[in-house]
């Protein structure tokens, strides 16, 4: 089983990604189920048994940030499989152009290839009266320079119209998507920005951090215009099975 993949500009991604939160201990639902998976992933051969059972599905993409804890897992994922995932990186929340830039290198020894600025950092350089994301364009220059291909994450779509406004060198971008409008703001013109934008959309929370149900997550968010690729975050071999098979499913019948 194999994904379809999308261009940026030179590098061949794929449209189904594996999200990371449950790995770094992030559920964006209680502090009960942060808890639990900062326990369960404490090991990082757990995190790494997730991923080589997502490989054998036929998934090879991660949208991960620049985390000295995943880098070790991938490095587990390559002995064992011999996979080299294809990694989507993004930066930490920073405006330190040194932090980012040690984040960058970091992302280059895990062999990423493209990185986006964090969604919550663009989201607080938003300046909606002059239309423009502030110090974007040296962070984005900085990540050109280093020779990643530069993107945008936010949670506030004007991040990403902002960005094509001002023809900042952003050759990506990441989202929320899902059918409730969790963490998407403003919701309608999330909808109506990545539909407009002639940019990949990676959608982020399709199941909105566990208030949707999978399959009803992934045939919205899949379906949605303007959305190009989803990161799935997995916690356990089931979910690895269940979510991926759903995704290869929706988007085989898309292209049948």
């Amino acid at each position: 089983m194999s994904f379809p993949t999308f261009k940026v500009e030179d590098v061949e991604v794929p449209r189904v990604l594996i999200g990371i939160n449950p790995f770094l201990g992030y559920s964006h639902f209680s502090e009960a189920r942060s808890n639990y998976f900062r326990r369960i992933f404490k090991d990082v051969k757990a995190i790494s048994d997730v991923i080589v059972k997502a490989t054998e599905l036929g998934v090879n993409g991660i949208y991960t940030p620049a985390d000295k804890k995943i880098a070790e897992a991938l490095k587990q994922v390559k002995q064992r499989t011999g996979i080299e995932m294809t990694i989507v990186g993004t930066t930490y929340y920073t405006f330190d152009l040194k932090k980012i830039g040690e984040e960058i290198s970091l992302l280059k020894s895990m062999g990423a290839r493209i990185c986006l600025l964090h969604g919550n950092a663009v989201d607080d350089l938003l300046n909606p009266v002059k239309r423009i994301i502030n110090h974007a364009e040296e962070m984005l220059q900085l990540i050109r320079k280093e020779g990643l291909i530069p993107g945008i994450a936010c949670h506030d779509s004007r991040a990403i119209l902002y960005s094509d406004e001002q023809g900042y060198d952003a050759k990506i971008y990441a989202t929320p998507v899902n059918k409730i409008g969790f963490w998407m703001n403003p919701e309608g013109l999330t909808l109506k920005i990545i539909r407009q934008t002639d940019k990949p959309v990676i959608a982020l929370k399709p199941f909105a951090s566990g208030r949707i149900q999978p399959e009803e997550g992934l045939e919205f968010t899949l379906s949605t215009p303007g959305v190009t690729a989803v990161a799935i975050g997995v916690a356990n071999y089931e979910e690895v099975i269940q979510d991926f098979k759903l995704a290869k499913k929706i988007l085989d019948k898309q292209t049948a």
